[in-house]
């Protein structure tokens, strides 16, 4: 596991508090497909949390990263669609990684 997870705790704790906190500010100016994409990297923060606390993946946070795969796939053919490749990178790497950790948890059960 990690060295220190206290820290890795507080941090991800702040990053999902910032993620909430800038989707009820894109609530509240109405930008829906920022809040989609900032709860989207909240999920993933929290599906990572759960992984790092439990030391392995369970089944909330292969959930977790079921449903960030998904709102991230719709945030990449979206971004293709405008064509914004460079900004698809990010949601492309979140969706390896989150296949990289469901596949720890199917192959297993």
């Amino acid at each position: 596991m990690l060295p220190n997870n206290k820290i890795y705790k507080h941090l991800f704790s702040l990053l999902i508090a910032l993620n909430v906190g800038l989707a009820i500010i894109a609530v509240i100016q109405q930008k829906w497909r920022d809040v989609a994409d900032t709860l989207g990297g909240a999920t993933l923060l929290i599906a990572i949390v759960l992984v790092i606390d439990n030391g392995q993946v369970n089944k909330w946070s292969a959930m977790l990263f079921t449903i960030t795969a998904i709102e991230n796939g719709l945030e990449v053919a979206n971004q293709f669609l405008l064509q914004n490749y460079l900004d698809s990178l990010w949601d492309i790497a979140a969706i390896i990684l989150c296949v990289y950790w469901m596949r720890q948890y199917y192959v297993e059960e």
